[in-house]
């Protein structure tokens, strides 16, 4: 017996009788609303969705302080009970993707930190559009974007807060760069260029947990197309006409965001690089049997974020800066119209 080894992420092709994950997202939202509502007495019957659609008890996570909230939180790894069929142990656990916990409200930021940001932005501003980012963005928009499945909104996850590099690193760090400022650039630019190849004019929504008020008091400074939403709203927009522009996520998004969009998967996305190793789940605690057929194992460890990038047309984007992280690569995916 052999230990089936992987690469972390999702994997929603396992069973044929997975439950719906929109479903699954669904039910715990409304646990958490229920919970906040139930104060302060609390929810007294908290359960998770497993892929079956079955409910099974769970704990919930106490408030630590008067600062504290629930939020919807997202798995990489589960426990793993594939089929009988693939000759692999079978193992009971509540195989969830989304779960409740606890976080800190976001504060608010000084108004002279505000003004401070905002005397940056023209400078920052034009250093986004001189970049070899855009530049590359553009070309590579511009040569796929009419053969490209339509796009009828723009989805920006987990962009940041403006002001963290200058509260997080110190002042100074401010006068450099605020990569928030530059991922959201991003953002407003893909939906900009797509909306002139394609004639129309393109939705732009945002999810981030860290946005506070003066954050989306920014967010309007940038454009007054740009739709905030709250967890998990961002993720039940998704579907086969949209657009994902993710990075420094905690977790897989795109894997959340492809299941949520159904069969045909997203119109495009932009990433960190799909790597050749994201085609792996690692199964815990599983054992595969010595006369599994390695086919059999391939397909069961085929995700759906590398299945769906091989009918991509792919533009990777080397880092030339830090807006998406210390030494990122970046990289665009969108797929043909007739794939």
């Amino acid at each position: 017996m052999a230990d089936v080894q992987g690469a972390k992420s999702f994997d929603f092709t396992l069973t044929n009788d997975f439950h719906n994950i929109v479903d699954q997202i669904q039910h715990v939202k409304n646990q958490r609303d229920a919970a906040v509502d139930s104060r302060p007495g609390g929810l007294k019957d908290f359960t998770l969705m497993d892929f079956n659609g079955e409910l099974r008890a769970d704990k919930l996570p106490p408030l630590l302080n008067s600062q504290s909230y629930y939020v919807l939180a997202y798995r990489n790894i589960f426990e793993s009970s594939v089929l009988e069929s693939t000759r692999m142990w079978r193992k009971k656990t509540v195989r969830c993707a989304v779960y409740l916990t606890t976080a800190t409200l976001p504060k608010d930021e000084t108004l002279d930190k505000l003004a401070t940001l905002r005397s940056h932005v023209p400078r920052w501003h034009k250093e986004w559009e001189a970049s070899k980012t855009k530049e590359t963005i553009t070309k590579f928009l511009a040569e796929h974007g009419k053969s490209m499945r339509q796009v009828h909104k723009v989805i920006g996850m987990g962009l940041g807060k403006f002001g963290s590099n200058s509260t997080e690193h110190g002042v100074e760090a401010s006068y450099i760069h605020e990569s928030a400022y530059f991922q959201h650039w991003t953002l407003l630019h893909i939906a900009e260029a797509l909306g002139k190849i394609q004639g129309r004019k393109i939705d732009v929504f945002v999810q981030d947990p860290a946005y506070n008020n003066i954050c989306k008091d920014l967010l309007n400074d940038l454009s007054t197309n740009i739709r905030v939403l709250e967890d998990p709203e961002g993720f039940l927009e998704m579907g086969s006409e949209t657009f994902l522009f993710h990075c420094h996520m905690p977790f897989d998004a795109t894997e959340i965001a492809l299941a949520v969009a159904g069969e045909k998967g997203l119109a495009g996305l932009m990433c960190a690089p799909i790597a050749d190793e994201d085609h792996q789940v690692k199964f815990t605690g599983a054992k595969l049997g010595s006369d599994t057929k390695p086919q059999e194992l391939a397909r069961l460890t085929s995700t759906r974020k590398y299945e769906w990038m091989k009918k991509c047309e792919p533009q990777r984007i080397n880092p030339e800066h830090k807006w998406f992280g210390v030494g990122q690569s970046s990289a665009i995916y969108v797929r043909t119209q007739d794939l």
